[in-house]
Protein backbone atom coordinates (compact mmCIF):
# COMPACT_ATOMS: atom_id res chain seq x y z
CA UNK A 1 0.00 0.00 0.00
CA UNK A 2 1.56 3.69 -0.63
CA UNK A 3 1.74 6.22 1.92
CA UNK A 4 -1.16 8.46 0.12
CA UNK A 5 -3.58 5.33 0.57
CA UNK A 6 -2.69 4.24 4.37
CA UNK A 7 -3.04 7.85 5.19
CA UNK A 8 -6.65 8.40 2.88
CA UNK A 9 -7.56 5.20 5.23
CA UNK A 10 -6.53 6.65 8.56
CA UNK A 11 -8.20 9.74 7.61
CA UNK A 12 -11.51 8.29 6.60
CA UNK A 13 -11.42 6.19 10.32
CA UNK A 14 -10.92 9.12 11.61
CA UNK A 15 -13.76 10.93 9.81
CA UNK A 16 -15.78 8.16 10.29
CA UNK A 17 -14.91 7.96 14.12
CA UNK A 18 -15.91 11.53 14.25
CA UNK A 19 -19.09 11.49 12.63
CA UNK A 20 -20.25 8.38 15.23
CA UNK A 21 -19.50 10.89 17.75
CA UNK A 22 -21.44 13.15 16.80
CA UNK A 23 -24.31 10.90 16.16
CA UNK A 24 -24.15 9.96 19.69
CA UNK A 25 -24.07 13.17 20.83
CA UNK A 26 -26.84 14.43 18.85
CA UNK A 27 -28.95 11.32 20.05
CA UNK A 28 -27.83 12.21 23.32
CA UNK A 29 -28.91 15.79 22.98
CA UNK A 30 -32.62 15.10 21.10
CA UNK A 31 -33.14 12.70 24.52
CA UNK A 32 -32.27 15.29 26.70
CA UNK A 33 -34.50 18.17 25.25
CA UNK A 34 -37.39 15.13 25.09
CA UNK A 35 -36.99 14.93 29.33
CA UNK A 36 -36.74 18.37 29.40
CA UNK A 37 -40.19 19.00 27.63
CA UNK A 38 -42.02 16.30 29.83
CA UNK A 39 -40.76 17.89 32.60
CA UNK A 40 -42.06 21.12 31.44
CA UNK A 41 -45.32 19.66 30.84
CA UNK A 42 -45.47 17.61 34.39
CA UNK A 43 -45.16 21.18 35.98
CA UNK A 44 -47.81 23.07 33.90
CA UNK A 45 -49.64 20.43 34.86
CA UNK A 46 -48.70 20.71 38.69
CA UNK A 47 -48.99 24.34 38.72
CA UNK A 48 -52.47 24.22 37.53
CA UNK A 49 -53.37 21.91 40.39
CA UNK A 50 -52.12 24.38 43.36
CA UNK A 51 -53.65 26.92 41.31
CA UNK A 52 -57.29 25.46 41.60
CA UNK A 53 -56.03 24.16 45.29
CA UNK A 54 -55.30 27.71 46.06
CA UNK A 55 -58.78 28.62 45.59
CA UNK A 56 -60.18 26.34 48.48
CA UNK A 57 -57.58 27.54 50.87
CA UNK A 58 -59.04 29.04 53.60
CA UNK A 59 -57.48 30.58 56.97
CA UNK A 60 -56.96 30.14 60.21
CA UNK A 61 -59.87 33.02 61.09
CA UNK A 62 -62.35 31.48 58.56
CA UNK A 63 -61.90 28.12 60.16
CA UNK A 64 -62.24 29.21 63.41
CA UNK A 65 -65.65 31.41 62.39
CA UNK A 66 -67.14 28.47 60.53
CA UNK A 67 -66.38 26.29 63.49
CA UNK A 68 -68.58 28.70 65.75
CA UNK A 69 -71.36 28.64 63.11
CA UNK A 70 -70.97 24.98 62.83
CA UNK A 71 -71.64 24.36 67.18
CA UNK A 72 -74.17 27.17 67.33
CA UNK A 73 -75.86 25.02 64.56
CA UNK A 74 -75.59 22.24 65.89
CA UNK A 75 -76.50 23.55 69.63
CA UNK A 76 -80.26 24.81 68.18
CA UNK A 77 -80.69 20.90 66.41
Amino acid sequence: MTKQKTKDIEIGTLVEDFTDKLTFIAEQVIGIKETQDKQGTQLNRMEATLERMDVFKADRGEVKKLEHRIVSLESKI
